[in-house]
């Protein structure tokens, strides 16, 4: 995107990566909109609401919720926007085991599948499990499904991921338990059974319970709330999910309290996060600056209020009319909370399948922050900001219109010495003799300004139409002697005077709009040629026309 643009000017943008998604927001500085919190769906019976996930299919919006005790997995359907009220359909799949955890739907070439993991050996819940879920080409039929059991040394697993990298599906989970983390190999299609692997604890972590993967510049991280010891870790991939990963602890940050899950948001040249402390219901703001692998400061957000406890799960941001909003999880209210940083009045965002789609253009001028989100909601998503100049246009002025006499040209004079006018002639004045609509513009560092002036030319000598006879017989019907007006020009002076054959004066009037009525001493004249003689004066192009008529009109009784 250029450096400078002129008011008005759309932006011309090139891309060149292969992001399938693309917004445009004028700010990236989402904390410091107002936040509000509404609930917008209540899990009722006790029922033990964990994990959602959010999901895009054409233009309607979803998000499936795992209930914990039973077979229930709830759909939520938004519409066209996050924003709406969602209407809820659950449904009820015995075959599902208790303990469901982390879910994620996914569409492989218009197929789409959903994966559940959960599971507790020894507990209260059923022995650890994979589930896959089979919806066909319609993400809202009832799901076929199959357990696919205990792949990679699951143990008591919370939360899921999995994404597609270089046409090879690929996902992951924590292990709450076991302290660990898995990863599932699918292959080139999820209709396969995964193969995986355990790399046992890396980055110290210590009975996880949620984690957020992020791609910055190429490279994977994936952060990690540990509920045991309160701390934070970091996992590091490089720039393929399929390298052996590092780690590191970063502590508590100071304000983690049995941390359960976590969000990360990148705006431009920074990145904040959200963290849900269990302890006192907590949300704490993690702030990393500009360096993703930099030990973030931490502030707190504060609760909801008593109604709304134990946040468990916290989802990726989305773009709504009203703002930036996620939602939020929490277990022993049962309420699915809507979170939302709102935009202030006059902000926007812009949201295309394709960057050749957008027309963006500053209506004033100064210094504007632009920026571009490639794959918004997604695990891939990127920023791109950029500091535009919008300069202003030259304000060429080539005067109100104006009406002239014709025959007598008029010039016109721009504001600007450099003005090119329509018939490609430049400087600052342009005589003109014909009614018409002119042009002139003016550039001044790249940014063209134009002005238009309209000109008229009337035949001024007929500026006044007197009749040749009237009748003044009461009828109503030409029963007055006065002009037809033609001008468009202020009238400045006006005297009419009649006589009769014999040189007596009948009737005067200083007014154009006064006619004679044919009376003189009171009473109605005679049939007859009267003689008329008028006088006015009235402005054109700044300038004082006197004009002096005469004729003859006939009195008819």
């Amino acid at each position: 995107v250029a450096d400078t643009v002129c008011v008005g000017e759309f932006l011309e943008m090139e891309y060149d990566g292969d992001g399938s998604s693309f917004c445009i927001v004028p700010s990236a500085n989402f904390l410091a909109f107002d936040l509000s919190a509404e609930p917008v769906q209540n899990f009722t019976n006790g029922n033990l609401p964990l994990f959602s996930d959010i999901v895009q299919d054409g233009d309607d919006y979803y998000i499936f919720t795992t209930i914990a005790i039973n077979g229930d997995l709830v759909r939520l359907d938004f519409g066209n926007s996050l924003s709406n009220t969602p209407t809820s359909t659950t449904f009820t799949l015995d075959s599902i085991p208790y303990g469901k955890e982390g879910i994620q739907i996914l569409n492989d070439n218009g197929h789409w599948w959903g994966f559940i993991i959960g599971g507790a050996s020894g507990g209260f819940f059923d022995p650890e499990f994979l589930v896959r879920l089979d919806f066909g080409n319609d993400i809202t039929s009832m799901p076929t499904v199959k357990n696919l059991g205990n792949i990679g040394d699951l143990y008591f697993p919370h939360d899921l991921f999995i994404t597609k990298e270089n046409n090879e599906w690929v996902g992951f989970t924590i292990n709450k338990l076991g302290s660990s983390l898995t990863r599932f190999s699918f292959g080139s299609t999820l209709e396969n059974t995964p193969t995986a692997i355990n790399f046992g604890n890396v980055g110290n972590i210590f009975r996880p319970t949620g984690f957020f993967p992020i791609q910055v510049d190429g490279d994977w991280h994936f952060f990690i709330t540990n509920a045991i010891n309160s701390t934070f870790s970091r996992i590091d991939f490089g720039n393929s999910l399929f390298n052996t990963p590092t780690g590191v602890n970063m502590g508590d940050l100071g304000q983690l309290n049995r941390p359960r899950d976590v969000v990360i948001i990148e705006g431009c040249d920074s990145y904040f996060g959200m963290v849900l402390n269990r302890t006192e219901s907590e949300i704490i703001l993690l702030n990393f600056s500009d360096d993703i692998k930099s030990i973030p400061t931490t502030s707190s957000f504060g609760d909801f209020g008593e109604e709304y406890s134990y946040p468990h799960m916290v989802t990726e941001t989305h773009f709504t009319e009203e703002g930036i909003t996620l939602f939020i999880i929490y277990v022993e209210t049962g309420e699915l909370m809507q979170i939302t940083f709102e935009f202030p009045l006059g902000f926007y965002i812009d949201c295309k399948n394709s960057i050749d789609d957008f027309e963006i253009a500053y209506p004033n001028a100064g210094n504007h922050t632009l920026q571009f989100i490639v794959d918004e909601g997604l695990p891939t998503q990127s920023s791109f900001c950029k500091d535009i100049v919008v300069m202003p246009l030259p304000d060429l002025d080539l005067g109100k219109d104006t009406i002239s006499c014709l025959n007598n040209p008029i010039t016109l004079e721009s504001n600007f010495p450099n003005t090119i006018w329509q018939n490609q002639s430049e400087g600052t004045y342009f005589e003109v003799n014909e009614s018409s609509i002119y042009v002139g513009e003016v550039t001044i560092e790249n940014c063209t300004g134009l002005d238009s002036i309209e000109v008229i030319f009337e035949d001024c000598e007929s500026c006044y139409d007197f009749p040749n006879a009237f009748t003044p017989n009461g009828d109503l019907v030409n029963d007055n002697f006065l002009p037809v007006i033609k001008c468009n020009s202020e009238i400045l002076a006006y005297h009419l005077e009649i006589f009769n054959r014999w040189g007596q004066k009948v009737f005067q009037s200083d007014n154009p709009l006064e006619g004679w009525n044919g009376k003189f001493h009171d009473q109605i004249s005679s049939s007859d040629v009267y003689v008329w003689k008028v006088f006015f004066t009235y402005e054109k192009n700044n300038q004082v026309q006197e004009k002096i008529a005469s004729g003859d009109v006939t009195l008819i009784r």
